[in-house]
């Protein structure tokens, strides 16, 4: 019977070292597949990463693009139109762009916000005022401390006198 028992137990055996094997392939397999799911996963993530990178560079641009175009909108007067211009001419005003910012500076009734810390609110640069259209300016004003921008609507009757009439304004 010892012998029987030593070939029962060295066939237990065998079977033991087979099942082992068994799951042990079987989990080697299981972790290459998920092993290899998640490679492909971070492949998905790092392209997705570089796409969206991509388009933040893109937007970056376009905005940086944008605040360039917007920049150089105001660093000059808008033109009025000839026509515009000698139609201003013919109400009284000499020169009607400059004559219009310098007007506006002696309006500072207009802004409707106090000054801070001992400031008086004005429109003290003529570089800050833009003549939009043959109706519209916008002109920066100030304190010293703070300031904002305001659209005002302006007139001339003949003569020359030139009425301004707010149309809305923000501190910045």
């Amino acid at each position: 019977m010892e012998n029987k028992d030593i070939a029962k137990g060295i066939i237990l055996l065998i079977i033991i070292v087979l099942v082992a094997s068994g799951v042990y392939l079987w989990q080697k397999s299981a972790l290459e597949g998920v092993k290899s799911e998640m490679g492909q996963q971070i492949s998905e993530l790092q392209a997705q990463f570089e796409q969206e990178k991509r388009e933040k560079e893109d937007l970056q641009r376009q905005i940086n693009e944008l605040l360039e175009q917007r920049e150089g909108c105001l660093e000059s007067d808008p033109k009025l139109w000839s026509w515009e211009i000698d139609e201003l001419k013919k109400k009284g005003l000499i020169d009607p762009v400059n004559d219009l910012k310098s007007d506006l500076m002696q309006h500072s009734e207009l802004i409707p916000y106090e000054g801070i810390l001992g400031g008086t609110m004005g429109f003290y640069s003529k570089d800050n005022i833009w003549i939009l259209t043959k109706k519209w300016v916008l002109a920066w004003f100030e304190d010293g401390h703070i300031g904002g921008y305001m659209l005002l609507e302006y007139t001339v009757s003949d003569g020359g006198e030139i009425t301004w009439k707010v149309i809305d304004s923000y501190l910045d």
